[in-house]
């Protein structure tokens, strides 16, 4: 139980990734990410990511 003069705080962060295995995108991979954080205070901040990546090799 909190005392009523102690701000709560909590956090959730989910990531989802998956990357291409064959054919003509082979190696694209996509990441989702979430976070969201809130507060007693009022500072809450929700974001989503969607971000597509690639690897190169160059050796």
């Amino acid at each position: 139980m909190q005392n009523a003069g102690d701000p709560s705080e909590w956090e959730r962060d989910m990531t989802l990734d998956h990357v291409i295995q064959s054919g003509t995108f082979k190696n694209v991979g996509f990441s989702l990410r979430n976070g969201q954080s809130n507060t007693d205070t009022g500072r809450d901040v929700d974001q989503s990511r969607f971000i597509i990546n690639y690897a190169i090799a160059l050796l």
